[in-house]
């Protein structure tokens, strides 16, 4: 509330002004007034604070009012920028409620001190003409820091107050009004009641209203704290992920912080740590939980917008309840979940929480509803079709597995290492892909053990489980040996999880204990779930991937699993097409056809692909695709044929099919295993493109029957003369000279 004051009245020492109430502050000894400096000079930044003749031409200049927060008082001009912040150099304004608060001294008579946290603040008159303002070390023998506290005139407390801000305080809060909260950024509004959540009222394309009840809301103090109540939805507000929600209890309490804005003063938090902010990086503009007191959207300046009857409200702390879920399995609780809820209504649903890979909730919330605090077990159960491995629970596994591992490489995370023994056993080390067929055992791990009681990690070429030395180093134990227990991390991916020991550290790529060679590296315990910490497990299966080349010599396949080239067939990539012709580039023997790849292949018969571990790599330029199923593929691509007038080689698809299969024109059928070629720039007039140029021979080389030649373009076209370029003549690739 303000006071109107007479020009002539002043303060005893025993009195301050009142909070609100406008003043002005004079030093005692230059006899000049505390100023607003309106410009950029020298070291006062945005307008420093400077000794000055009284000038009530411009009341802004000069009119301060007093707060008090935290036991601290800030000086504000009439449009609540706060002063009392300091710069390292002197006294600059800031838009902030600071720790910089000042404390006032009394001196003598109606005399005071004002002092900063960096000393007295009094007059320098040296450093500018009119006189700034600076701290001072000095104590009460320094004259300079002498101040009155000086009433305005009625006029100009009038003028003041049509043009101040509303002044608004935490301690002006009750339960028996409303507010309005608007962001300090205003290009995004104020908060606004939304169906789903509190969003702004830019969201919602309505104007700022405080007569608006979806604009308003309440701060219901009960056992000192403040809960968020909109007044539209007659219900609290609380956190729901990054968003708000609507509850009919009052789950989470309100906290205040103060910002760097005169504008917006304060931030407002959930639990004293999500602070609530308008977004301007989300289409609609809502409510989000961002920690920057910096931030324009989370700045909140709350105004009084009217009456509030608190009665619904308040009986909300009557009838809530809190109900507590433990997830049990054999009578050992896994994990809990807190639900608020309301006394007489239906049970909180189940949120899951994070439980040990493997385990499944079974149990259901009671039927009926709640009547005060409960405690209610949800019974779990074992659904082994979620482990990523098959186990046994005791003795020689059955399953073998490749263990891969992420590794930040110039590959970016990919599945490029495989864990095993180190040769003299004392530690496990990641290492590089490629591999030698006689080598898998001591690649290949097994699991023994139960969901409900961990697993340990079996080498079989060792017969040994993994454990953790005191260093952290993972080294090989016997399998009996209780301390290579391995417990499940969570599933953080559906492609690969965590392996844990029992102390909870994570089973790691340790890239920093490298060995000489930098695809060597040794297996750590670490603390931290990070990429290093996540495995991709690939099942070992004895046996090869079957491809019979017929006898026209060439054939396609898409492999889903990883292979190793086998003697005996040439295995190429295709890179792309050029004066009728392929480009392609031969895979050598030995080498790894990763998953997922479409390759063309050379030399009739039957050949053996043995499998090997998998990899989420692609052979780069390859411009074959491909599909393990049968498959309806959009677009112009190419099939590998054996036309009777061309001969073998890419042909343009026909388009008869669509996406279902029916009649259409805009899909081709991609057989099981299969691959095509896709041009990255196609021409539509090219119908084939031919394998081997090598092997093409000569107009004059062309053996026909009675001088009768079938003669095409690259096109498809029948043509009579065969002028300079490449034709198919009776079948067979010619280059006419």
């Amino acid at each position: 509330m303000l006071m109107l004051l007479c020009a002539v009245t002043t303060w005893a020492q025993a009195e301050l002004p009142a909070e609100g109430t406008f003043f002005r502050l004079k030093n005692t000894t230059s006899q000049l007034y505390m100023t607003v400096n309106s410009y950029n000079s020298g070291n006062q930044n945005d307008g420093g604070i400077v000794i000055s003749a009284k000038n009530t031409e411009d009341l802004s200049k000069q009119v301060f009012r007093l707060v008090k927060q935290d036991e601290k008082y800030h000086v504000l001009t009439f449009n609540n920028n706060v002063v009392s912040t300091f710069s390292s150099w002197g006294f600059r304004a800031e838009a902030s409620y600071s720790n910089a608060a000042l404390t006032i001294e009394p001196s003598e008579g109606e005399i005071w001190t004002l002092k900063g946290t960096k000393g007295y603040i009094g007059p320098n008159n040296g450093s500018k003409s009119e006189g700034s303002i600076i701290y001072s070390n000095h104590g009460t023998s320094n004259n300079e820091i002498y101040w009155a506290f000086e009433a305005v005139t009625e006029e100009e407390t009038t003028a003041a107050a049509a043009a101040a801000m509303p002044l608004f305080t935490l301690s002006s809060l009750n339960n028996n009004s409303c507010y309005t909260i608007t962001a300090g950024d205003a290009g995004r509004g104020s908060w606004y009641s939304g169906d789903n959540g509190v969003t702004s009222t830019v969201k919602q394309s309505v104007d700022k209203n405080a007569e608006d009840v979806n604009q308003q809301f309440a701060f219901i103090q009960k056992d000192g704290q403040y809960y968020l109540y909109s007044v539209a939805k007659k219900m609290f507000v609380a956190k729901s992920g990054d968003n708000t929600k609507y509850t009919k209890t009052a789950e989470d309490y309100v906290t205040f912080e103060k910002t760097a804005s005169y504008a917006a003063p304060y931030v407002i938090a959930l639990n004293g740590a999500s602070h609530m902010g308008i977004s301007n990086g989300y289409d609609p503009a809502v409510i989000t939980f961002w920690n920057d007191l910096a931030d324009g959207g989370n700045m909140a300046t709350i105004a009084l917008a009217s009456e509030f009857n608190p009665e619904e409200a308040l009986e909300t702390f009557n009838t809530a309840a809190t109900v507590v879920y433990e997830y049990q399995y054999n009578g050992n609780t896994l994990a809990t979940q807190e639900a608020a809820a309301v006394k007489g209504e239906a049970y909180p649903d189940l949120v899951t929480p994070e439980l040990p890979l493997g385990y499944v909730v079974t149990g259901a919330k009671p039927a009926g509803n709640v009547e005060g605090n409960a405690t209610v077990q949800i019974t779990l159960d074992i659904d082994n079709s979620l482990l990523p491995f098959k186990a046994v629970a005791e003795g020689t596994p059955t399953t073998w597995y490749y263990a891969q591992m992420h590794y930040y490489t110039t590959d970016n995370y990919s599945y490029r290492w495989f864990i095993a023994p180190a040769e003299d056993g004392s530690s496990v080390r990641t290492q590089d892909h490629e591999f030698a067929a006689d080598e898998v055992d001591a690649h290949l791990w097994g699991f023994v053990g139960t969901v409900e009681g961990g697993f340990k990690m079996v080498n079989k070429a060792t017969n040994k489980a993994i454990k953790s030395e005191n260093n952290g180093v993972a080294a090989m134990a016997e399998v009996a040996d209780a301390t290579a227990f391995i417990a499940m991390g969570s599933d953080v991916h559906s492609d690969w999880f965590c392996m844990k020991n029992p102390a909870g550290n994570y089973l790691n790529a340790q890239g920093s204990v490298a060995n000489a060679s930098n695809c060597n590296f040794v297996i750590k315990h670490w603390s931290d779930n990070d990429g290093g910490s996540s495995f991709f497990l690939t099942e070992y299966v004895d046996e090869d991937v079957t491809v019979n080349v017929s006898e026209a010599g060439w054939a396609t396949k898409y492999f889903a699993e990883s292979v190793h080239v086998p003697a005996g067939v040439n295995a190429y990539i295709v890179t792309g097409a050029e004066d009728g012709w392929i480009t392609k580039s031969q895979i050598a023997e030995g080498e790894v056809i990763p998953a997922n790849t479409g390759i063309l292949l050379e030399n009739a018969g039957e050949h053996k692909f043995a499998k090997t571990v998998t990899y989420n790599y692609t052979l780069a330029d390859n411009l074959m695709r491909g599909s393990v199923e049968n498959t309806y593929v959009e677009g112009t691509a190419y099939v590998l044929a054996n036309h009777s007038e061309a001969g073998i080689g890419f042909y343009k698809a026909e388009l008869n099919k669509d996406a279902e299969g029916n009649e259409g024109t805009t899909h081709f059928l991609n057989n099981a295993g299969k691959a095509y070629l896709v041009l990255p720039t196609a021409n539509e007039t090219v119908a084939f493109y031919g394998l081997d140029w090598e092997g093409s021979t000569s107009i004059e080389g062309v053996e026909v029957e009675n001088e009768v030649k079938t003669i095409f373009d690259l096109t498809g076209r029948r043509v009579e003369v065969a002028e300079r370029g490449i034709y198919i003549i009776n079948g067979k690739k010619v280059l006419v000279k």
